[in-house]
């Protein structure tokens, strides 16, 4: 025992360092276990992952008009998994790079379709008997539901990502601190496996929660998007004189977006404002969901990755050594001696019932000088032969 609580207190010990700390002293050489590297990268990963699957309108029910009362969009929720590990300046760093990446947020969006056209065609199936000039919140969510199911297997994948690489750490810390105990590493091999099994279906449904709380609700305390909608909205005139106007320049430029060709939305003139409206306030707005998504999704893994180091895994370690099989052999010796107790109790039993009293020999020779006794009952004889068989 001994032995099991140093190699567990070493293990965690550098776990901490590895994980928590984002230290590698002992492992200089070894890149693939310098998590704080390889967790950057993977947060990077997942960011444009992230932007790159928003930027396209995913064809939902919409393009069926007699799906229409009103759209539904369903995000369907799949499970991967993935890695990580903590950092300190990791969500600084992820912070600047999303903010930088969001800002090109539609720029793929207006390479494959027509400006404002998306817009325009859900504000049409979102009419309704109304006042002009208000922007459907319907329309609004439409859309935000739609670049969400463009992104919703995105943190699964990440989350899925994190917990092999942290599962493939694990394994391997464990294995070079058992290394000299070939019966611990066993345990501790299943022991990493149903760990990680068991935090990644936490995070699993962390994602699954988090990403069902941004398709039930478009809200956010966050100034910056108020700031960004005006910023965004100061290019809605140039646009209405290069389509009221005779100008020869038919294309507008966006920070943000391409340069693009704006002349065929002279024939929807009726929802250009609303659609350019609709465009701008969803830009905005999905700037500080899909900071969200990452800076919730960093959070929980950090906070399960200190529980998983500090708590929960000497526990499972623990447990998977309890649990240990014993050999074929250990158990038929085991077997052979329980026999032996409960037959020595049966004949202690048998000859209290007939009277005899302790004889101060050893067992062998007391067993020996029973059998001799001519009044020894063939009972009491049977028994004792097969004590000393």
């Amino acid at each position: 025992m001994e032995v099991f609580v140093k190699v567990i207190g070493s293990a965690k010990e550098s776990l901490a360092m590895l994980l928590l700390r984002g230290e590698y002293d002992e492992l200089l050489d070894d890149k693939t276990m310098h998590c704080a590297a390889r967790i950057v990268e993977l947060l990077d990963e997942y960011s444009q992952q992230l932007h790159s699957r928003s930027n396209s309108f995913p064809r939902g029910e919409y393009d069926d008009k007699t799906m229409h009362c009103p759209p539904q969009i369903l995000v369907s929720l799949d499970d991967l998994p993935h890695h990580y590990s903590v950092v300190a300046r990791l969500p600084d760093e992820y912070s600047q790079q999303l903010r930088y990446q969001s800002s090109l947020a539609e720029e793929e969006s207006s390479k494959n379709t027509l400006f404002l056209m998306e817009e325009i065609a859900v504000l049409e199936e979102s009419s309704q008997l109304a006042l002009p000039n208000f922007l459907p919140r319907s329309a609004f969510r439409t859309i935000l539901k739609q670049k969400l199911q463009g992104v919703a297997q995105t943190p699964f994948e990440f989350t899925r990502k994190v917990w092999n690489y942290i599962e493939g750490v694990i394994v391997r810390i464990l294995a070079g601190h058992s290394e000299s105990y070939p019966q611990l590493q066993t345990s501790c091999r299943r022991a990493a496996y149903n760990l990680i099994t068991k935090m990644r279906e936490r995070s699993y449904s962390y994602v699954e929660e988090m990403v069902q709380m941004e398709t039930m609700a478009d809200y956010t305390s966050n100034p910056e998007y108020m700031k960004t909608w005006h910023d965004l909205m100061k290019y809605q005139e140039p646009l209405l004189k290069i389509l009221n106007g005779n100008s020869f320049n038919t294309q507008l430029e966006i920070p943000g977006f391409d340069r693009m060709e704006v002349l065929h939305l002279r024939v929807h003139s009726k929802k250009v404002e609303q659609a350019f409206d609709l465009k701008m306030r969803v830009t905005a707005y999905w700037k500080i969901v899909t900071l969200r998504l990452v800076d919730n999704l960093v959070l929980h893994l950090l906070v399960s990755m200190k529980n998983l180091v500090n708590e929960e895994m000497e526990a499972e370690v623990v447990k998977e050594f309890m649990l240990l099989e014993q050999s074929t052999a250990v158990a038929n010796k085991r077997e052979k001696l329980n026999s032996s107790i409960n037959l020595l109790k049966e004949s202690k039993d048998v000859l209290a019932q007939k009277g005899f009293r302790p004889i101060i020999f050893d067992q062998f020779n007391r067993i020996r000088f029973l059998l001799e006794r001519k009044k020894s009952s063939p009972v009491i004889k049977e028994i004792l032969i097969k004590a000393i068989a």
